[in-house]
């Protein structure tokens, strides 16, 4: 994770502890892979499918393993290295990822 914060406060370093070397990767193909080591000790794995909104303001993952579910992201940045997004009601989640 390059930066997440939560209502505008860094809590880059909280992120990346409680869910250690995690990583996203989105494939042009339309499927995801997302894992993590939850508190450094729990292996997670979860991966599914996505797609841009029609008018890619928001980005679309539909999650097929372990269960499933979606989640729907407001993209606030897209660049060929760089994704930025935003979650949540009463509590505003930022991630920006970036290359690894």
């Amino acid at each position: 994770m390059g930066y997440y914060t939560e209502n505008g406060t860094d809590k880059t370093d909280y992120f990346n502890s409680t869910y250690a070397n995690n990583i996203l990767v989105v494939e042009k193909n339309g499927s995801y892979l997302f894992s993590y080591k939850y508190n450094n000790v729990v292996d997670y794995t979860e991966s599914g499918t996505w797609k841009f909104n029609s008018n890619k303001t928001f980005i679309n993952f539909f999650k097929t393993s372990p269960g499933t579910d979606t989640t729907d992201m407001k993209i606030n940045r897209l660049k060929e290295d760089e994704l930025w997004l935003l979650d949540g009601d009463s509590i505003i989640k930022e991630y920006h990822l970036v290359p690894f």
